[in-house]
């Protein structure tokens, strides 16, 4: 029961973001030519 009423609240909660969207835009995530994190086979940088 405890868990239904969690995912109720998720719910309403992601339905709520669009509305705080149009009053506070959201920055726009840079795409990220690197990724974070290095391949195995490179060696290690200190």
């Amino acid at each position: 029961m405890k868990s239904l009423l969690v995912l109720l609240f998720a719910i309403m909660t992601f339905n709520a973001l669009p509305a705080f969207a149009d009053d506070a835009p959201l920055p726009e995530i840079a795409p990220v030519d690197e990724p974070a994190i290095p391949p195995l086979d490179a060696p290690a940088t200190e």
